[in-house]
């Protein structure tokens, strides 16, 4: 997962625009678990609670890898 962190648009949108693609286009497999919050944090250099803020949005979409519920 590429993150671009120098435009306009919130990291934690970043963040979760780009879990969301990696689910929906199979990038992220079913069954296969993403990085934690802080193995995120720490490869972007960003807050952990940003990555969270992120995370929560597909949580509160119920956006599943598939299989999941």
């Amino acid at each position: 997962m590429k993150l671009i962190l120098n435009d306009d648009e919130p990291i934690f949108m970043k963040i979760y625009k780009a879990i969301e693609d990696a689910i929906l286009t199979d990038d992220i497999k079913e069954n296969e678990q993403i990085s934690s919050t802080i193995e995120l944090s720490k490869l972007y250099k960003i807050n952990p609670a940003t990555v969270l803020k992120g995370i929560n949005i597909l949580v509160d979409k119920k956006i599943y890898i598939k299989g999941e519920v």
